[in-house]
């Protein structure tokens, strides 16, 4: 089949007898998530402490009704985001931008369900704490699978949003794919509002 989407068709033969068969090959079109995340906390920070929390997403491609498994995806490197108030501080200009060091540019091989894990997370938030956002809206790729005789560059075929919003109090918020995990400095941890152990 093409490495793109078309329509084709082919001559199939049988006790001879030969027919047309029309063939529709398939692209990926877009990107969501219907799994709830599960929260995600790597320094294990305590009370009194900001951020350190995020989600581990499974995402899937869509269509559905065709199987892209051994695709490869991407989310495209170095997007610059917008950013308010506590996010506009210089000690933040590293994370202005989606890229390498953010988890950008890394290949995630789907399966057969079209599927592949993502992480939104953020670190420690330093005091002083005050109202701010950071946001992005990102890009993703794909490509056909390596061992799959194609050379077709990775192609751009989505687009879905990123959001941190921190509040004067300390509670961190990270949203994507229509998810959102939050975390206050009283240590109480919420996936889409509610409370997680």
């Amino acid at each position: 089949c093409p490495d793109f989407a078309t329509q084709f068709s082919l001559i199939a033969s049988c006790g001879g007898v030969t027919f047309p068969v029309d063939i529709s090959s398939k692209a990926p079109e877009q990107v969501c998530c219907t799994v709830t995340p599960e929260f995600l906390q790597k320094f294990g920070l305590g009370q009194g402490q900001a951020g350190d929390e995020g989600m581990v997403l499974i995402f899937t491609v869509c269509p559905t009704n065709v199987s892209f498994e051994n695709v490869r995806f991407t989310e495209v490197p170095s997007v610059e985001g917008s950013r308010s108030e506590y996010f506009a501080e210089l000690g933040w200009q590293n994370y202005w931008y989606h890229g390498i060091d953010q988890g950008a540019g890394r290949i995630v091989v789907l399966n057969e369900d079209n599927d592949g894990e993502d992480e939104a997370y953020l670190g420690l938030c330093s005091p002083p704490f005050s109202n701010g956002t950071m946001a992005w809206g990102i890009p993703a790729a794909w490509q056909p699978p390596s061992d799959s005789g194609s050379n077709r560059a990775m192609t751009q075929f989505a687009h879905y949003n990123q959001q941190f919003v921190f509040t004067a109090d300390g509670t961190l918020s990270v949203s994507k794919f229509d998810h959102t995990a939050e975390r206050g400095t009283n240590t109480v941890k919420k996936i889409d509002g509610v409370a997680v152990p």
